[in-house]
């Protein structure tokens, strides 16, 4: 009997590569937005320091200028921050795109590797059955041969 064949062998090759350049997308994508958090984390963190420095500078006299030109920096942080949520969002739904594109992908080459599992259960069965035949066959032969030689 000839060798095991899987006629989607070549296809089950197409979905793991696609699967690993998913995976690579998914990874970029994540660490993309770890980046993004930490980024607004340390907005947040800056933010804090000027509010900070703000009561600190409440005690001392400024000027108008000193004062506008705090107030308008710690504006900028807040829409710096305001910013960094709107681009998380995004990039979390990026990444949940790139999870279920995966996880699709995923699903789509373990169901040929179960047909292909299934296949070549198939095919030890048959080749199981066939030295079955062939052993019968052979023992027919004994047989028969040792019958011929008794008489």
């Amino acid at each position: 009997m000839k060798r095991f064949h899987f006629s989607l062998d070549k296809i089950m090759e197409i979905k793991q590569t696609e699967e690993k350049i998913l995976q690579k997308n998914l990874v970029l994508v994540q660490t993309e937005l770890f980046n993004a958090e930490n980024i607004q984390e340390a907005i947040q963190h800056k933010l804090c320091e000027e509010w900070m420095r703000q009561d600190k500078m409440k005690n001392k006299v400024l000027s108008s200028v000193e004062f506008n030109l705090h107030h308008k920096y710690i504006k900028s942080l807040d829409e710096d921050i305001d910013n960094s949520k709107r681009n998380i969002q995004k990039l979390k739904k990026k990444v949940d795109i790139a999870r279920n594109k995966l996880l699709d992908k995923t699903k789509e080459r373990k169901t040929i590797e179960k047909l292909r599992d299934v296949r070549f259960s198939e095919y030890k069965k048959a080749v199981k059955k066939e030295e079955q035949n062939f052993l019968d066959e052979i023992s027919i032969q004994s047989n028969r041969f040792k019958k011929v030689q008794e008489n």
